[in-house]
């Protein structure tokens, strides 16, 4: 029956179930209008995820008729933010990590680091750091004359208030639950870093 009807297993994942077709096409109607005025190097996007750096796979391969067990799955996280451009030009990731100092970094220079690095309680994206990122970046695009509209799904560590807080990045929120259609990171590149 399974060959017959060409039925296979398949994984359940992401939460593009939820995701209205119609909310998608408008935001794809209404988006040129958005960006409008900006160059490509000027459209930015970011996102974050995490990554289970202690957790085993789910799938794997077996004899045939044998158990296969698995354990507790390890919550061992760190988190990771992309920022790239329309263009495909891409800064610095940022990585969270619940140690301010940790052990494996003692004799480095966070600075010299090819990300950079934030610590938090869970090592969780929150408004505070992303606002500490955002400012950072305010002030390198201000120093350089130039502007950039960053666009972001609507999280709750993203608050709404920084729309209006930066002068060189207006900051454009995705509708809510169209990030596995719209966002850009979303789309591949982030499973790409993953693999």
């Amino acid at each position: 029956m399974e060959k017959r009807y060409n039925i296979k297993q398949l994984r359940i994942s992401g939460e593009s179930g939820d995701v209205q077709g119609p909310t998608v096409d408008s935001w794809r109607e209404r988006l040129p209008e958005i960006v409008a005025g900006y160059a490509r190097d000027d459209i930015w996007n970011i996102d974050e995820t995490g990554l289970l750096w202690k957790a085993l796979p789910d799938l794997g391969f077996g004899v045939k008729g044998k158990e296969c067990r698995g354990g507790r799955k390890s919550k061992q996280r760190f988190t990771v933010a992309f920022f790239v451009t329309a263009s495909g030009k891409k800064e610095r990731p940022v990585v969270i990590w619940k140690a301010e100092n940790p052990r494996c970094l003692k004799r480095f220079d966070k600075a010299l680091l090819p990300v950079d690095y934030y610590s938090q309680k869970k090592a969780w994206m929150d408004g505070k750091i992303l606002e500490s990122i955002l400012t950072k970046l305010n002030h390198r695009l201000s120093s350089s004359s130039r502007s950039i509209i960053l666009l972001m799904d609507n999280a709750g560590c993203h608050p709404e208030d920084l729309k209006t807080k930066f002068r060189n990045i207006k900051v454009c929120f995705l509708p809510a639950n169209t990030t596995s259609k719209l966002q850009p990171l979303d789309l591949g590149i982030i499973q790409n870093f993953k693999v």
